[in-house]
């Protein structure tokens, strides 16, 4: 089908490796709280976490374009992918819960939280905006939500109103800002404006509310 004795092109290999350092990530975490009886049925705790990540893992082209973009270093070869555990991660975070009798008609739980992770990596799969230049990496983790509140009790003001209460209020989680266009010729449409940093914008926060009615009727 090829005039001329033509032939078939072969495009050039993807290949994937693991980096010559690669490790096993890890994390160290701590925390320390202090709870109080501020009554005889109503306790208070307040209690700090945090916790270091290290080595965790990400992917790297090693054979991406450089600057001014006009075609791979190696062009006998496409993709270069590196599996690297070259990222880390922090995490703090601020939880203070208060439990007990409220008052003589509700008894329950409720939890406020609010905390900031931060990481340079989406995962093992995820590349950077800029496989030359992972400086702009380090931003808000995928799953940071800065607060979160969250109540669950039961009402019971008499024999015939017994109602339980749900109810959860939490910030947006953070999502990337990107042109839609390839500049560096690397294959991913995942550019950020010079000066972005990785998850530099928030989504919506929402809010849930579940409620439940109960009666109990004795049987003789």
């Amino acid at each position: 089908p090829w005039a001329g004795g033509g032939q078939i092109q072969s495009a050039p290999a993807n290949i994937s490796r693991f980096a010559a350092d690669v490790r096993n990530p890890y994390s160290i975490q701590y925390s320390f709280g202090v709870e109080r009886q501020i009554d005889r049925q109503t306790t208070i705790s307040v209690n700090y976490i945090a916790a270091k990540g290290t080595k965790l893992f990400r992917s790297r082209d090693l054979n991406a374009p450089q600057a001014p973009y006009f075609g791979r270093p190696d062009p006998e070869m496409s993709v270069l992918r590196q599996f690297e555990s070259s990222a880390s991660q922090r995490t703090h975070g601020l939880d203070v819960t208060l439990r007990g009798r409220f008052t003589r008609f509700f008894n329950g739980t409720v939890q406020y939280a609010v905390g900031s992770a931060k990481n340079d990596t989406g995962g093992i799969n995820s590349f950077p905006a800029d496989n030359n230049d992972l400086s702009s990496e380090w931003g808000r983790a995928d799953f940071d939500q800065r607060h979160r509140l969250n109540l669950a009790g039961t009402l019971k003001a008499s024999h015939w109103f017994n109602l339980g209460v749900l109810f959860a209020a939490y910030s947006g989680r953070p999502y990337e800002l990107t042109l839609g266009r390839d500049l560096n010729q690397d294959g991913y449409a995942t550019d950020r404006p010079a000066g972005v940093r990785r998850n530099s914008l928030e989504g919506p926060g929402g809010n849930t509310l579940d409620l439940r009615w109960g009666r109990d009727f004795p049987l003789d």
